[in-house]
């Protein structure tokens, strides 16, 4: 006959109570740290309405961590050498903030389409202009030409500059948007930036 050990506690309770103790810590677990909702995006910025810091007679969406910011020249007249485009705005990173690979240009309409504005800028904006190819697209419930278009550089050993652009004509005045220069170059969200810009934009601020 075997022997009672008082005291004792049978195996099967020990059991019981490591996986009863267990799922209770797993459950507070559970419940002290609710697992992060990984497939949510910030919600995009927009470029164009009055409270935007960039107030045009379009809109269109920017990246998280980009902001819009009025030029002086937003006030001041139109500059001859763009042929009649004012520089009104600029699009950057705000961390770190540097060189704006965007610009926003206004012309007035002026009885001429946004095609024919764009070629004036594009002239305005380049100084050994080598190559430009037009095309018209419509995203949203706006029509939109772009440009893209090469530079040849100032020394010889130097690759070709290539640039964007794209213009919306609005009752109010033509806006364009351009990808270019030392910013561009040199930010590689510029791009993704600018083509979130062209997808997104129609009139009406």
């Amino acid at each position: 006959m075997g022997r009672t050990v008082r005291g004792a506690v049978p195996m099967t309770a020990l059991v019981l109570g490591v996986l009863v103790s267990g799922c209770s810590s797993e459950t507070k677990r559970t419940g002290a740290d609710p697992e992060p909702r990984g497939g949510e995006t910030p919600q995009a910025r927009k470029a164009g309405p009055r409270d935007s810091g960039c107030a045009l007679p379009v809109s269109f969406d920017l990246p998280p961590g980009w902001q819009a910011t009025a030029t002086a020249a937003a006030s001041a007249s139109a500059d001859p050498e763009r042929k009649e485009f004012s520089l009104v705005c600029e699009l950057r990173t705000e961390d770190p903030p540097g060189v704006a690979p965007l610009r926003v240009w206004t012309a007035p309409t002026a009885g001429r389409t946004p095609e024919q504005a764009l070629k004036s800028l594009v002239d305005g904006v380049t100084l050994r202009l080598k190559q430009s190819r037009y095309s018209s697209v419509r995203t949203g419930a706006s029509p939109i030409t772009e440009a893209v278009f090469t530079e040849s550089p100032g020394q010889t050993d130097d690759e070709d500059i290539t640039a964007r652009a794209f213009a919306v004509g609005t009752p109010d005045g033509i806006v364009a948007v351009q990808l270019g220069g030392m910013g561009a170059s040199e930010d590689p969200s510029a791009l993704p930036a600018y083509e979130l810009a062209r997808k997104s934009a129609r009139a009406g601020g």
